[in-house]
Parts: structure tokens; C-alpha cells; sequence
């Protein structure tokens, strides 16, 4: 009598080696298959930044692909700077048509719909396979040679209010809200100059200030101006409505 045995067990063995493997493969594919689902997109970025020494209070774009991977948004491949004085940042300004700096070209996975929030928050266009960042402020313009964004301040004061409220808290309220205060002057309204203010602007309460007209840059703050003060005719901006500041003490003149 022939034995069937020996086959038959090569035959299960084979069927089991085989299920074997085809659960691997599934739970690998499956691992797989989440890998590619839940990886971020990965972006480079090359910075072109204003030739060295004109800008010194200019926005650092190295910011930006630091805020993106610290956000965890996307993995950051690649960051790159060039100067725009260099031949490659000649090159950049000429292909992505740009004057304002500085600015940034974001390469990679842009198209990632995960990313579409971003590139809305910074303004981001498109252009070819690339996302052009510009726009920030303070920033130099490569057509005129004039910063944009750096803000004056004027402080005044009644220095026979010892109460009153100290008028550098102007400057970190305004620095608080993104804008760039590049100086401030503090002046008495007994003084020459603070009288010449007074005067010239109707100020009757203080402290107070006047913001440079390079405020208007900061279109947000610049749009609701009218809340808290007014825009005069060189441009200036009065800050006027002194009971918006909680806690604050202020005398009139």
C-alpha cells in the first residue's frame, strides 16, 4: 500500500510557511501604508536676505523654517541663505521677481493640502513648483534702497505727574503687536519740543505718543487706527483715546 503520508505533511507544511508569509506581507503593507499616510510633507528653504550691513533691524527669515518645525507641521530638509548681492541671490531676485527683502523660496511639498493653512497665514503665492514668502516687516527694498516698518516713536509726558503712567509702556505694547520700534524720544511738554508737539498735534492728555508715519506698513494696526487715535496729514499717528488702557494714569494738559 502506498504511504501518501510524507506528501501530505510537505503539502500542509507548505500552505502553513505560506499563510505565514502572506501575513507578514499584509502587516507589513499595512505598516507601510501608515508610514506614507501620516508622514509630514518635507519642505527646503532658501532664504534671500538684504545685502549685508543696509538692514540691520530687517525681519530674520531664518524664523520661518524655525516656526514650521517647531510647529511639527512639516519636516525641514533643507535651509539655505544667500545675500542679495551674491550672484545667487541676484539670481533669485531676477526669477522670483523680487524687491522686497527679506524674502523666501520653499521648495518641496508645497502641494500638500496639510499645508494649505500656512501658505494662507503668510501670504504665501505660487509660482511653479515653489511657494514665494515676502512681506515681512521690517524690509528692505531693493528698488529704492529705503527700509520699510521701522517705527519712531515720540513719547510725552507732564513730568509733574509723578503718578502717571512710564510712556515706554507705548513702545512694548506696540513691540507686542509685532511692530518694530526702532527709537523712541522721551520729551516733557514744558520742553521746546514738546510744546512744539502739543501744539502741533492738539494733544491735551498724557503720556501719549506719535508713531512715524512708517506705522502705516503694519496695515493691521494701520486699519483700526481710528479706535484709538487719529492719522494726521503728514502721516503721523496720534495715539489719543487714553481710556483704552487699563489701569493706566494719565493728567490733562
Amino acid at each position: 500500500m502506498k504511504d501518501n503520508t510524507t506528501p501530505n505533511r510537505l503539502l500542509i507544511t507548505l500552505l502553513t510557511v505560506l499563510g505565514v508569509l502572506y501575513m507578514a506581507n499584509i502587516f507589513s503593507l499595512s505598516q507601510l501604508s501608515a508610514v506614507l499616510i501620516h508622514r509630514l510633507p518635507a519642505l527646503s528653504f532658501t532664504v534671500i536676505a538684504p545685502p549685508e550691513g543696509v538692514c540691520g533691524e530687517c525681519f530674520d527669515a531664518q524664523r520661518i523654517p524655525e516656526r514650521v518645525k517647531a510647529l511639527g507641521i512639516a519636516e525641514v530638509d533643507d535651509v539655505r541663505e544667500f545675500s542679495a548681492d551674491s550672484l545667487r541671490g541676484k539670481y533669485m531676485l531676477r526669477r522670483y521677481n523680487l524687491t522686497e527683502l527679506p524674502a523666501v523660496v520653499v521648495s518641496g511639498d508645497v502641494s500638500d493640502t496639510r499645508l494649505a493653512e500656512l501658505w494662507r497665514t503668510l501670504g504665501a503665492r505660487a509660482q511653479g513648483k515653489k511657494m514665494i514668502l515676502s512681506g515681512f516687516l521690517p524690509s528692505y527694498n531693493t528698488d529704492t534702497g529705503e527700509k520699510r516698518g521701522v517705527v519712531s516713536l515720540a513719547l510725552l509726558v507732564d513730568k509733574r505727574c509723578t503718578e502717571c503712567s512710564d510712556p515706554k509702556f507705548f513702545a512694548s505694547l506696540l513691540e507686542r503687536s509685532g511692530v518694530y520700534v526702532g527709537s523712541y524720544d522721551i520729551y516733557d511738554v514744558s520742553s521746546k519740543e514738546g510744546l512744539e508737539y502739543v501744539k502741533k498735534y492738539g494733544i491735551d492728555r498724557v503720556p501719549t505718543f506719535i508713531a512715524s508715519p512708517d506705522l502705516a506698513a503694519y496695515s493691521a494696526i494701520a486699519g483700526s487706527w481710528g479706535d484709538v487715535g487719529t492719522v494726521e496729514n503728514d502721516g503721523s499717528f496720534v495715539f489719543r483715546k487714553t481710556d483704552v488702557i487699563r489701569d493706566g494714569v494719565f493728567t490733562n494738559i
